[in-house]
């Protein structure tokens, strides 16, 4: 009961800045199902143990539990990869929203009503919420040596696939996707961050499913090394530079040379 009360004092208070029906969503209590699953099996254990004939219908209920388990495993890697490319598009959202570059091609993925979207937008913005509520957020408009020490070069490694210009006349700027990967700690980097004359102005996420970049560099040991990034538009002279976000304490930022 603890477990349960715990968790989900936990998960509300993560979510409470989406409201408080978000907050208490009984969809986001799945990790509390551990829980049930233990205590369902201990009254399970009790009533057959309760009557010594059904010891062993209570052994083939738990071989059946082990197969089925054995089974869920085998097929994890396809919801798993589903989950993970869920929290990749919706973390390309927030980058949108943030930076101001409203790309239809990201935002409908979650919000076919893209107009309703962008009227709530400014009201978000204001008043801090959602994505808005990030410390990511407050770090736009900074200088970039304020807040990340730099790295070395050799400890990312970069490529740049492309680079589209969005022209909605809500928000333009570039979409850019890539891969990046971060050669001191051997992952995919926290996050990548645009600078316009050092100054961060956009924002990207990594964790992107592209398989076939680890064909090209066998030194990549994941798949998810894909990026998505956006930046505003900029004047024609300004200088325009990308550095991938390292992991470790404190956090470092690796320029990157993308090609």
């Amino acid at each position: 009961m603890a477990f349960c009360m715990g968790t989900a004092l936990i998960t509300a208070t993560g979510r409470v800045n989406f409201g408080f029906r978000q907050a208490l969503a009984p969809r986001y209590q799945t990790v509390a199902l551990l829980f049930w699953c233990c205590l369902g099996l201990l009254f399970l254990g009790s009533a057959f143990f309760a009557r010594p004939r059904l010891r062993y219908a209570f052994l083939v209920a738990q071989v059946c539990l082990l197969a089925i388990l054995a089974r869920g495993g085998a097929i994890a890697f396809y919801p798993i990869t589903v989950a993970r490319q869920h929290g990749f598009a919706q973390n390309a959202i927030a980058d949108a929203l943030m930076t101001g570059v409203y790309d239809p091609e990201v935002l409908k993925e979650a919000y076919p009503q893209m107009d309703m979207l962008l009227l709530t937008v400014p009201y978000l913005e204001i008043n801090r919420l959602s994505v808005f509520s990030d410390r990511v957020a407050s770090d736009l408009g900074k200088p970039l040596d304020s807040l990340f020490q730099l790295a070395d070069r050799d400890d990312c490694t970069a490529s740049l696939e492309s680079a589209v210009r969005i022209d909605n006349p809500n928000g333009r700027g570039l979409r850019i996707l890539g891969w990046a990967w971060d050669r001191k700690h051997h992952q995919p980097p926290l996050a990548i961050v645009a600078t316009t004359n050092g100054i961060i102005t956009g924002l990207g996420t990594v964790g992107q499913r592209r398989p076939d970049f680890r064909v090209v560099d066998r030194e990549l040991s994941s798949n998810y090394v894909g990026f998505l990034a956006f930046v505003p538009e900029t004047q024609p002279d300004s200088v325009v530079k990308l550095y991938a976000i390292l992991h470790g304490n404190p956090t470092r930022a690796c320029y990157l040379p993308v090609t």
